[in-house]
């Protein structure tokens, strides 16, 4: 019998789904352990069991996901990232720049309605 798992103490059923929104977490009393399923599998929907719902859950997902990549997925993913990098590092510069010149802009003039005594 297969019970869902959708909150625990480490979030890893949460972690899970946000992993991949078709995989669940079950506790399967049959077999005293625990599995992750595929909503989206054709015929057995097993992917994974663990013994224990900690941390190691998600690491092989993550290592089993990378292996049934190419080196050409992964090659596009990190210039992706590259290029969300670039953007971020850009906006940041822009957002400086014209922190920068807003800064400047009553550098060396005499600003009225201070305040002080004259």
């Amino acid at each position: 019998m297969l019970s869902l798992i959708e909150n625990d103490l480490f979030d890893i059923a949460r972690r899970v789904r946000e992993f991949d929104p078709a995989l669940s977490v079950y506790y399967n009393h049959n077999r005293g352990c625990f599995e992750i399923h595929d909503a989206r599998a054709k015929g057995g929907t097993y992917v994974m069991s663990a013994n224990k719902l900690d941390a190691r859950v998600i690491d092989r997902l993550y290592k089993a996901s990378l292996e049934n990549r190419t080196a050409s997925d992964l090659i596009r993913d990190i210039e992706d990232e590259d290029r969300r990098r670039e953007r971020r590092a850009e906006a940041k510069l822009s957002d400086l720049a014209h922190g920068f010149a807003e800064d400047f802009k009553y550098a060396g003039r005499v600003v009225s309605g201070y305040g002080g005594s004259g």
